[in-house]
């Protein structure tokens, strides 16, 4: 089953949040190294790497893509959102 942008922003867990979804072939590995790592103290380097078997595709085969999507929330919902936390917001109809 496809997950939609409306199945992960209807969340609430997710409505202010960026989520990065990836769609990849099975047996695809995520590598996500410590953002701390070798950094100085209150810095960090948010990396990730994706790779899988089918995308090197050896003797010239090429495999299924890996595809990564950005999913964040809208300019509005975010507004809508502050507005709601800070107490002033007022549902129009």
């Amino acid at each position: 089953r496809d997950v939609r942008f409306k199945d992960v922003t209807a969340m609430p867990e997710y409505k202010s949040e960026t989520v990065i979804g990836i769609r990849a072939p099975t047996g695809t590995s995520l590598e996500v190294p410590d953002p701390d790592q070798g950094m100085k103290p209150g810095q960090r380097r948010f990396e990730m790497y994706l790779s899988s078997k089918g995308s090197h595709g050896g003797k010239g085969e090429k495999g299924e893509p890996i595809n990564v999507y950005l999913v964040q929330p809208r300019a509005d919902q975010q507004n809508k959102a502050g507005r709601e936390r800070q107490g002033g917001f007022v549902q129009q109809e």
